[in-house]
């Protein structure tokens, strides 16, 4: 491990269900070793992301071991809290393909990774689901200036993608419905008028501007109301 080894002292504060899990948890038995060797690095953004309102986790050492707050165990559903000290590919095989490019090119000294509304297929509870996230990989440097972690801070965005997904396709289907229903209107002339002109009540219908009895123009709406 990287610099200096942590204080057992408030290594986990805090009194949400995390701090009490990390105080708990054996972690000779996973790939980051006895929490008292822990670089001080590793320790304090542990402690930070332990007290944090947002979703925050580390993803620590080459096999990128996970460590998170209450928040970030909330977005993985039922890999909470399985996930706590295993490495990443372990915990999010069904999408590691995605991921683990944005990953690597942190731990290669690329800088941050910054992702918008991504979308991913998770097993969260023991079905695949389409899902979205914003969210940021941050390097976290070691003694030896190079990237030893990373801090992640996301935002599941599900809701919003498939809200807004679903405004732009009512949009399409009524302007599709507008457009036909225009075209039905021109094609619906008395004999004699002209292609493309519209008798003045269809005009209304259409929400055009259409000659009221003194000459005024008034407009309707698509309903033919005034």
């Amino acid at each position: 491990m990287d610099g200096e080894p942590a204080k057992t002292t408030n290594l986990f504060p805090g009194g949400g269900g995390m701090a009490a899990r990390m105080r708990a948890h054996d972690w000779s038995a996973t790939v980051l070793g006895p929490a008292e060797a822990w670089p001080a690095a590793l320790a304090t953004l542990v402690g930070v992301a332990l007290q944090a309102a947002a979703p925050m986790a580390l993803y620590w050492g080459p096999d990128l071991a996970i460590l998170y707050n209450d928040a970030w165990g909330a977005l993985v559903g039922g890999k909470h809290p399985g996930a706590l000290g295993r490495p990443a590919r372990e915990v999010f095989p069904e999408a590691w393909q995605e991921l683990e490019p944005m990953f690597a090119r942190v731990l290669a000294g690329e800088g941050a990774v910054e992702v918008q509304d991504q979308r991913l297929v998770l097993d969260r509870d023991g079905t695949p689901d389409e899902v979205f996230f914003t969210y940021s990989l941050n390097p976290v440097l070691g003694a030896d200036g190079r990237a030893a972690g990373i801090l992640n801070v996301a935002q599941e965005t599900t809701a919003r993608v498939r809200a807004a997904a679903g405004l732009i396709e009512g949009e399409e289907c009524f302007r599709s419905f507008a457009e036909n229903s225009a075209d039905g209107a021109l094609d619906r002339r008395p004999r004699g008028r002209p292609a493309g002109v519209a008798e003045p009540g269809l005009r209304a219908g259409l929400g055009r501007p259409a000659r009221a009895g003194d000459g005024r123009p008034r407009t309707l709406g698509l309903a033919g109301a005034p």
